[in-house]
């Protein structure tokens, strides 16, 4: 499976993860879970694709201290038009 078609499919994961809804979020140790056959940073690194075109947005836990990063849909993510 060539690279851009992991990363859609990363990001159709991310979508049902947060049930297609942009104020949920999951972590990324819930997502790496989800391709075992792929190295976690190596799926961190598309993560970061995804975040750098849009698709998805890394959300700031409220704990000040934590090991992990959680990510939310965005609306381009989800293919529909931004709202202001």
């Amino acid at each position: 499976m060539p690279i851009r078609e992991e990363i859609k499919e990363l990001l159709k994961v991310v979508a049902e993860m947060t049930s297609g809804n942009t104020e949920r979020t999951v972590s990324d140790k819930l997502i790496c879970r989800q391709f075992t056959k792929i190295p976690p940073h190596e799926v961190k690194n598309w993560l970061d694709v995804l975040c750098s075109e849009g698709l998805i947005k890394e959300v700031t836990p409220q704990h000040n201290v934590v090991d992990f990063k959680q990510y939310s849909i965005t609306q381009k993510g989800l293919g529909l038009p931004a709202t202001n």
